[in-house]
């Protein structure tokens, strides 16, 4: 009985393994995972709350080159130990921004 339990956990580790692989988002898709758009000083933020737990911020407007992304923690703070970055990525063209994104979304 306890190897059919293990068993099947493993066929569904893998195929959530697969699945994670597989899985994309389009350039339209990942702004189902917007949370909250702000204003301020001439900025414009842009918050973006992943299933895996992570979020992201980006930055554009007034004195800032392009555009900025940082990687968020749950609770809204910025993460500094992740494989994406160890600081605010600056001076994205918006493809590299999603791309950034994509990234953060399948940590």
């Amino acid at each position: 009985m306890w190897m059919v339990g293990v068993s099947f956990v493993m066929r569904v580790v893998n195929w959530l393994i697969i699945w994670r692989e597989q899985m994309s988002y389009s350039i339209y898709d990942i702004d189902v995972f917007v949370s909250e758009k702000n204003t301020y000083n001439g900025k414009n933020q842009t918050k973006y709350s992943f299933p895996n737990g992570y979020g992201a911020s980006v930055i554009s407007g007034e004195g800032i080159r392009k555009f900025e992304v940082a990687v968020l923690e749950a609770d809204g703070s910025l993460c500094y130990n992740t494989e994406i970055t160890s600081d605010v990525i600056a001076g994205l063209e918006m493809p590299a921004v999603y791309e950034v994104l994509q990234n953060i979304s399948k940590l």
